[in-house]
């Protein structure tokens, strides 16, 4: 996505090829037809899973918030964060929700 790489963040959907210090995985995991009329679906609805994996320095944690906030001007609606742990990384699932008008 090209919100990450204005951002200087490694990106990549559904799994990453190349770990670094910091990198993001999104996905997909909802997208449902909305604001229908007549059997017509006039707008989609994505739930978008945002991983940020960052190393256990924590050096790079705070990027998330960047994150956060990008992605919420470019029309994203924040709908959450956990964190997650994994063997040499730890990482911030954050998840958005995007309206397209068809």
């Amino acid at each position: 996505m090209s919100i990450f790489k204005g951002l200087g963040i490694n990106s990549y959907y559904q799994e990453c090829t190349n770990k670094s210090d910091n990198y993001v995985i999104f996905s997909i995991y909802k997208e449902q037809d909305t604001e229908i009329a007549d059997n017509i679906s006039n707008s989609t609805l994505y739930y978008v899973t945002i991983n940020y994996w960052y190393d256990k320095s924590c050096k790079h944690l705070d990027k998330y918030k960047i994150i956060k906030e990008a992605m919420k001007s470019n029309g994203f609606k924040y709908d959450g964060c956990t964190d997650l742990v994994g063997t040499t990384h730890f990482c911030k699932n954050i998840d958005f929700i995007y309206k397209e008008w068809n």
